[in-house]
C-alpha cells in the first residue's frame, strides 16, 4: 500500500487548509445571522454563502487529497 517506507504528511499545508475552512465557517456563521426573509431576498447573501459553501467544500477536499497523496494512498473512486 505504502511506497516509501516513511510516509509523512505536511502538516503545514493541512493546517493552512483548515485555518482557511475555519475562517470561512466564520463568515457563513455571521451570514447566518441573516433572516430568512433577507436571507432569499437579497442576491448578495445568496451568493455569498454559496461562494462559502462551495470554497469549504474544496478545502476539505484539497485536504483529503494532501492526506491521501501523502500517505500515498490509493485515490477513492468518488467523494
Amino acid at each position: 500500500m505504502f511506497h516509501e517506507k516513511d510516509p509523512s504528511i505536511d502538516k503545514d499545508i493541512i493546517m493552512s487548509k483548515l485555518s482557511k475552512l475555519r475562517q470561512y465557517l466564520n463568515y457563513l456563521k455571521e451570514l447566518q445571522k441573516s433572516s430568512f426573509e433577507n436571507f432569499v431576498s437579497d442576491f448578495k447573501i445568496i451568493g455569498a454563502v454559496e461562494r462559502y459553501l462551495q470554497v469549504s467544500i474544496e478545502c476539505m477536499i484539497e485536504t483529503g487529497n494532501e492526506i491521501i497523496s501523502s500517505l500515498q494512498l490509493q485515490r477513492p473512486e468518488r467523494y
